[in-house]
């Protein structure tokens, strides 16, 4: 019984994530997850208490289950040049899906408003900084690996990249062309030298 309600549970949360990811927080009402997820108003409250703290489950699900997966790519890759191109690639490919919502969940739902929420905000910091991190250390390795060229600055170079990803996540929710995307990122990347 509990590999069962694990697995609903994980079903309902990847329904909830993917709600938010397409209509942004302040726009996804508790009606809108109740039929979603399939799960009725007791239930709702039983498993999540309300609204913020499945979003931030939700948040945390996204993580886990989408930036990691992106970020297995460039990790497991032994080239850097090749493992960012991978990632960018597969970003891109999301973009084509029509059926796959578009940019980031993360990016997707900050609004103003929502950065009011102390919690929200610390949350959505945590995880850029962690982001950022992430590809200092992928940086690093390709230096001491010889791949890139020691003088780069790699905390400006990842805060850089970081950027720019989000960036090219928020713009992909205006439907723009994702060869445009793939031809700017070719020049950003050669411009850092990557």
């Amino acid at each position: 019984m509990g590999r069962i309600k694990e697995f609903k549970d994980k079903e309902a949360l990847e329904k909830a994530m993917i709600l938010f990811w397409k209509k942004g927080y302040e726009n996804t009402s508790l009606k809108d997850l109740l039929s979603e997820m399939d799960i009725l108003n007791g239930s709702f409250y039983n498993s999540y208490g309300n609204k913020k703290n499945l979003f931030m489950k939700t948040l945390d699900f996204y993580a886990d289950e989408v930036t990691a997966k992106r970020g297995a790519l460039l990790a497991d890759c032994p080239n850097f040049k090749e493992g960012i191109r991978l990632l960018f690639q597969e970003m891109f490919q999301c973009f084509d899906d029509n059926t796959a919502p578009k940019g980031c969940l993360l990016v997707n739902s900050i609004s103003n408003d929502l950065l009011q929420d102390p919690e929200i905000q610390k949350y959505v910091k945590t995880e850029i900084d962690n982001f950022k991190l992430f590809f200092e250390e992928q940086l690093r390795e390709a230096v001491e690996t010889k791949e890139l060229e020691s003088t780069l600055d790699i905390p400006l170079t990842a805060s850089i990249i970081v950027t720019y990803i989000q960036g090219v996540m928020r713009l992909s929710n205006l439907n723009y062309c994702t060869k445009n995307f793939r031809q700017q990122t070719d020049i950003f990347l050669t411009a850092l030298g990557i």
